[in-house]
């Protein structure tokens, strides 16, 4: 039930995000920015991310059951190449993201930005670095959780709780 319930407030909530994002084709630098996320390469980093994302996805419906993970992870094989055709629907929603935060001489510099060595290595990197920070941000999420709880248990028993 939990994890049920976890999934449709992670689906409510990117439903309530989406008409947010949206924004008007005439957005000034929309082009540029277009521009600045395809050489980002960001469909990269997301096809990169892929397997993390499956992997947590599996992880959330099957838990501990062999038979759901089984038939989950065959799923999951199956959905991929409809998440590889979507991919391009992160680029326009990132470049709508951009656009709204950035100048289009902004968008511009950063495009020059990526035509050097040390852009072309930033944005080359960018999928491994963004994947050893999804770990790294759940590693001390867990950490952090891990040590609020034992203070807390600590506090509540203080004060008579059974816990």
């Amino acid at each position: 039930m939990r994890k049920h319930h976890f999934i449709a407030t992670i689906l409510s909530g990117l439903l309530l995000l989406a008409p947010a994002t949206a924004q008007s084709p005439n957005t000034p630098g929309l082009d540029i920015a277009k521009q600045v996320v395809t050489a980002m390469k960001v469909e990269d980093t997301m096809r990169a991310i892929l397997p993390n994302l499956s992997r947590q996805i599996i992880e959330i419906i099957a838990g501990p059951n062999p038979a759901v993970r089984t038939d989950a992870e065959a799923f999951m094989e199956r959905f991929q190449p409809e998440f590889l055709s979507r991919l391009s629907e992160i680029t326009d929603e990132a470049a709508v993201i951009y656009a709204g935060r950035f100048t289009p001489a902004e968008l511009t510099d950063l495009l020059t930005f990526m035509k050097t060595p040390t852009g072309q290595k930033l944005f080359k990197e960018q999928a491994g670095i963004s994947i050893e920070m999804i770990d790294v941000g759940q590693r001390w999420g867990k950490n952090v959780a891990q040590d609020v709880i034992e203070k807390m248990k600590v506090e509540l028993r203080s004060k008579g709780h059974r816990i």
